[in-house]
């Protein structure tokens, strides 16, 4: 079953061969821990690093405090550890799911930047309209003229959170459309509930083609990695980008590519803008191994491709070995599930 064409310019064949090469170990490691019980959706810790408790003022305990309201969201440092695994962490594939070594805090296997750009999907900055900071709890309001982050604000970010997933149960949560009967959302709420659903390699909504959010999924990588390899430009306007599912869902706004990933951290953050970038790519492809996000039915190899990534690939992948050999058929997913 031919789902992608197979048209491809050498520029990305180049660019997705190159994250190929990445993604492989991520894979497996990805893949052993999906077998777990416990890896039906990957967690992340309430705080990604030492660089990242700088730029907040709240402490790892209150911020450890809201993320056990959340539940399974903001617990466990799960994609942290499969990242520093896949870029070189020691530890014996057949302790994977219980060996903890590699999930510690700070470890030198991956920058600091990449684990916030991992972290990125599930908590990217963002900011609020004028009439949009009405969330309120425990006593707390959003401060709408701040760029607000987990790290930051998280009563804000927390009310926002639960607020979304009820409205998702009613309308759609949207950013660029205007379609009647949806909600407009931003970056977060969008990404959990909404129309940006494919950051965590999941449909948008029930009754979506497997196909059609797979070819999100590629659009978005293949954004994410010319990001990470400096082909795309901070500067640029995603408006610009020559790029189908960018256009959809942020072809309205005035965003540059700086915005999207590091809103408000552009001083610090800007000459590691790369590195975000990539570590944002780590966690789509983790979470399209998470039983929560994606699901995959085996198929024939001739059917069904080896791998998300694989699909793009197309005849190409063909020449290049990769074991285990593994099937990705279809993507489904229930909206609102972390």
């Amino acid at each position: 079953m031919q789902v992608i064409p197979s048209k491809m310019g050498r520029g990305l064949q180049k660019s997705l061969l190159s994250a190929l090469a990445v993604a492989r170990p991520l894979a497996l490691v990805a893949g052993a821990l999906a077998l777990s019980s416990a890896a039906m959706a990957f967690q992340i810790a309430p705080m990604g690093s030492a660089f990242e408790s700088k730029l907040t003022n709240e402490t790892e305990d209150s911020l450890a405090d809201v993320a056990g309201r959340l539940g399974v969201l903001i617990k466990g440092r799960v994609h942290e550890e499969i990242t520093q695994i896949a870029m070189g962490c020691p530890v014996e594939p057949a302790n994977l799911a219980q060996d903890t070594t590699c999930s510690i805090r700070d470890l030198p296997f991956v920058t600091p930047y990449v684990i916030y750009g991992v972290r990125w999907n599930d908590l990217p900055p963002f900011k609020l309209l004028p009439d949009e900071g009405n969330c309120t709890y425990l006593g707390k309001s959003c401060i709408v003229g701040q760029t607000i982050r987990f790290s930051t604000q998280p009563l804000c970010w927390y009310c926002l959170f639960k607020d979304a997933e009820k409205k998702a149960q009613i309308k759609p949560i949207v950013g660029c459309s205007k379609a009647p009967g949806t909600f407009h959302g931003n970056v977060m709420t969008r990404s959990h509930f909404g129309d940006l659903q494919f950051l965590h390699a999941m449909a948008s909504e029930e009754g979506v083609h497997p196909g059609a959010t797979r070819a999100k999924v590629l659009d978005w990588l293949e954004f994410a990695w010319k990001v990470s390899s400096r082909e795309i430009k901070p500067d640029t306007f995603l408006r610009d980008i020559d790029n189908a599912t960018l256009k959809e869902h942020f072809g309205c706004t005035q965003w540059r590519v700086s915005d999207l990933y590091i809103l408000g951290h552009q001083d610090k953050l800007l000459p590691y803008l790369h590195h975000v970038a990539f570590g944002s790519v780590l966690h789509t492809v983790q979470d399209s191994f998470a039983g929560a996000h994606s699901s995959r039915e085996a198929s024939h190899p001739a059917v069904c491709a080896r791998t998300l990534l694989l699909r793009s690939l197309g005849e190409l992948w063909n020449s290049i070995p990769m074991a285990p050999r593994m099937v990705v058929c279809t993507m489904s997913r229930t909206p609102g599930m972390p």
